[in-house]
């Protein structure tokens, strides 16, 4: 993780890429190996740029935190706290046939379906953890 940015191989890229090609971009990075051998394997800067208000508050057990309470911190009209064990429920209808977004009111957070998570274990690609949404 590097800030927002993952840095991922050309295999990840291929996998994102095959599975939800507008739900990411990549920017090519500079590979240099040291005592000037050869160009190093490629790796990409990627990012999850989708964001979606898909979270079915009335089903999701989360804070939600509005401007002017007291403990308010953030941009916006609300953000979601997901500490301390939160379930998240989303509206199908908001999502559409995306695979991968990232949170309205919490765009840290990146949400996947089974496709994608099942595509990246199906290629043994490593460094990515999955955690079930119901269960934060």
């Amino acid at each position: 993780m590097f800030n927002a940015y993952w840095l991922v191989s050309d295999q990840t890229k291929a996998v994102f890429q095959t599975i939800d090609h507008s739900g990411f971009e990549f920017f090519p990075c500079d590979v240099s190996l040291p005592e000037g051998e050869y160009q190093g394997p490629a790796y990409w800067l990627c990012d999850v740029v989708r964001i979606l208000d898909a979270l079915d508050e009335a089903a999701s057990r989360l804070k939600i935190c509005k401007r002017g309470e007291p403990d308010y911190i953030y941009i916006g009209e609300k953000y979601y706290d997901i500490a301390g064990g939160a379930r998240l429920a989303f509206k199908e209808d908001a999502i559409g046939a995306a695979h991968v977004f990232r949170m309205a009111y919490r765009e840290p957070t990146v949400i996947c379906d089974d496709v994608l998570k099942d595509a990246c274990k199906a290629a043994s690609l490593m460094g990515i953890k999955f955690r079930d949404a119901l269960k934060l």
